[in-house]
């Protein structure tokens, strides 16, 4: 298969990219996308400032119907309208595919990948990556992230939270949820970082507060957002921007 740009990461910022160019398509190791905001919880800022494509104004629209027309949007509702609106190019969007390796050729990248269906080929002229912690040179990535954390909303019936001693907090979706979330060391696994949380959890007193869903997503802090490791190899974070509206936005803007 050969194809112009190769986009890596089902990030918002990657699915902006692989909406705009019709040359492109997109790897995602994973079966879902615009995970590093979805589900990691991570805090959106409220979006300010003109939308550059008419794509992300139609789904801002959208979103601000979905909600209520509230001043105060809920980003993570964006998803499944976002999700939908992939559907017409879901031909050039790869999940489940693992990269199995990359190497440089005269013209661009060799690209040997794997998914459900087997082992296969893509050659391409240039690779964007928008993982947030860069796959395509996962030790520039390692040494890159600054921090680590584990995140979760949790949901108390009678509205009344404690004073955190072990976690941030912030407000969540309604005067019921709150959003929490601890830092862990960059090198603990899943098992590890779970185990971890739930620690933190057990030595807080909670009342009658509890956790209604445990982030998918680890969230992280970065020394670099962008980086360019070539002409032909550029890596930007989806961390970068303030939101997933934003993320896309500026994806489909070219940025």
């Amino acid at each position: 298969m050969k194809t112009n740009t190769v986009i890596l990461g089902a990030s918002c910022y990657g699915l902006g990219l692989v909406t705009a160019d019709a040359e492109s398509i997109l790897i995602e190791r994973g079966a879902s996308a615009g995970d590093e905001f979805f589900n990691s919880y991570r805090p959106c800022g409220k979006w300010n400032g003109e939308l550059k494509s008419a794509e992300a104004a139609e789904l801002h629209n959208e979103l601000y119907e979905k909600c209520g027309g509230k001043e105060s949007i809920d980003f993570y509702a964006l998803a499944p309208i976002l999700y939908y609106k992939l559907k017409d190019i879901s031909s050039r969007i790869m999940m489940t595919t693992e990269i199995v390796s990359m190497s440089e050729t005269d013209t661009g990248f060799e690209l040997k990948c794997c998914n459900p269906g087997g082992t296969f080929m893509i050659q391409c002229e240039k690779i964007i990556d928008c993982t947030p912690t860069c796959i395509s040179n996962r030790e520039w990535g390692k040494n890159n992230i600054t921090a680590k954390y584990l995140n979760a909303s949790i949901f108390s019936e009678s509205g009344i939270f404690p004073v955190f001693s072990k976690f941030s907090d912030r407000d969540g979706r309604g005067a019921n949820e709150k959003f929490i979330g601890t830092e862990i060391p960059v090198d603990f696994n899943w098992t590890a970082a779970r185990k971890c949380f739930m620690e933190n959890y057990a030595s807080e007193n909670f009342g009658d507060a509890r956790i209604a869903s445990l982030a998918k997503q680890f969230d992280y802090t970065l020394k670099e957002t962008t980086h360019e490791f070539s002409g032909k190899h550029h890596f930007v974070s989806p961390l970068e921007f303030n939101n997933p509206l934003a993320a896309f936005d500026a994806g489909m803007a070219g940025r």
